[in-house]
């Protein structure tokens, strides 16, 4: 597998989509990893984003 920085990604996104496909399946190890470690928010995504926004707005 190869890692690609963002900056290559976003150049070569439609090689690496094809790349992607061609080869199957998609190790998503590390993006579990990443969400295991997030907290959980009982909150809805629109009362978040109000939420932040009242309190930037004052």
């Amino acid at each position: 597998m190869d890692t690609v920085d963002q900056a290559n990604a976003k150049a070569r996104l439609n090689e690496l989509a094809d790349r992607a496909v061609a080869s199957g399946p998609i190790d998503i190890t590390r993006l579990r990893s990443l969400t295991a470690t997030m907290q959980f928010r009982p909150q809805g995504a629109a009362d978040l984003v109000r939420m932040m926004r009242d309190s930037e707005r004052y």
